[in-house]
């Protein structure tokens, strides 16, 4: 048991995260493989318990404004003020350990005018570009699949980031102590 245990923190694993985001669902996945065997493990969040059937009230629909958006980037902006130099420290360490395997990002939108879409595009290219490079800058990834479709009929947002990463699970409770030193 002892030799299995240390085979299986030095044995590289590949793992990621699924995230499925439309008006009707919020779902996210975390799976991994080891030795060829596939575990895929659904992360409920508090919007899917509001979409399940026992509730006869339709679905709210997705509110995206820019306002909070700007407040998502100013909270993560105040979080790396105060642990900069933990973060820096657990960065390189993820950066030398991990490997991003390939990153599928896609984004359907639509908006209320055929022309905003049209606009709009160009826009959500090059966000998600940007997003994938900073990430490539982090940890760096080898295989990107990004699409983008504007609807210019509905009004709609859906999004689905799928990443595989590789990585050996030592080096995963290491980069997990890292993380429990800097939230306390």
């Amino acid at each position: 048991i002892l030799l299995l245990t240390g085979v299986f923190l030095v044995f590289p694993m590949q793992f990621g995260v699924h995230y499925i985001k439309t008006a009707t669902k919020n779902k996210l996945y975390v799976y991994g493989s080891l030795f060829g065997i596939l575990i895929r493990i659904p992360i409920h969040t508090k919007k899917d318990k509001d979409f399940s059937p026992k509730k006869k009230a339709p679905p709210k629909e997705s509110v995206l404004s820019f306002d909070s958006f700007r407040k998502n980037v100013d909270t993560f902006c105040d979080i790396v003020k105060v642990s900069k130099r933990e973060l820096v420290d657990m960065l390189s360490y993820v950066r030398k350990h991990l490997s991003c395997k390939e990153m599928d990002f896609r984004i359907a939108f639509g908006l209320d005018d055929a022309a905003k879409p049209g606009i709009a595009t160009g826009a959500v290219w090059t966000s998600g570009t940007l997003l994938l490079k900073t990430i490539d800058s982090l940890i760096g990834i080898r295989k990107v699949h990004m699409d983008v479709f504007p609807d210019f009929n509905h009004k709609r947002f859906e999004i689905s980031v799928k990443t595989i990463f590789v990585m050996r699970p030592v080096h995963f409770l290491i980069i997990y102590k890292h993380i429990k030193k800097t939230a306390k």
